[in-house]
């Protein structure tokens, strides 16, 4: 463009030479065509998620059952006190949250490897036309681990605030305002479109 008469000087000419300038620092990125098929149906199987869900609200939920048996005085003045026994449940939570995701996403995965092969994880994940959007650089695996441990996080999360909510309020209320806040995440999740 700067071979053109009007683009020869002034504003223009050194836009022109800002921009080759800034975009010549760019990471190029290695998109490689290969089975994409395997890759989205593990990412998006939204079933596994609801599982996951159910898992650990059934883990946290069993966590309070010492009230249905009359032992709460009995559990709660232990001799290392409450504190720990509070620590101890919350590693159990973060524990089988990390085992639940991979014994369920691992399935998903064997099912997948089954029916589509073995995918090539070591190319970008913009090489999947269904995550062309995504702004990071990274591989389809790195992607998929941290799918993973992002997965394993929020479903420790839910069973964490719903096991406080059982705590602090009972299981009327806490299942109430555990179905209330979940049917708005649902409506927020579906009404605003996914950029990446």
């Amino acid at each position: 463009m700067q071979q053109l008469n009007i683009y020869k000087k002034g504003f223009a000419s050194d836009n022109i030479r800002k921009t080759a300038k800034l975009y010549s620092r760019t990471d190029t990125i290695n998109v490689r065509a290969g089975e994409n098929r395997g890759i989205v149906l593990f990412v998006q199987y939204h079933l596994t998620d609801l599982f996951l869900l159910a898992f650990m609200v059934i883990i946290a939920a069993d966590m309070i059952s010492e009230r249905k048996k009359g032992l709460v005085r009995a559990v709660r003045s232990t001799v290392r006190g409450r504190g720990r026994l509070y620590l101890y449940r919350v590693m159990i939570l973060g524990v089988s949250a990390l085992v639940m995701t991979l014994l369920l996403y691992g399935g998903n995965y064997l099912s997948v490897l089954v029916k589509y092969g073995r995918a090539d994880l070591s190319r970008s994940i913009q090489s999947v036309p269904e995550f062309m959007q995504c702004p990071y650089s990274m591989s389809a695996g790195l992607y998929i681990i941290r799918m993973l441990f992002l997965k394993a996080e929020v479903s420790f999360a839910v069973s964490l605030i719903f096991y406080l909510f059982l705590s602090l309020w009972g299981t009327g209320i806490a299942y109430t305002v555990s179905g209330t806040v979940a049917a708005v995440e649902i409506m927020m999740c579906r009404l605003v479109p996914a950029v990446s």
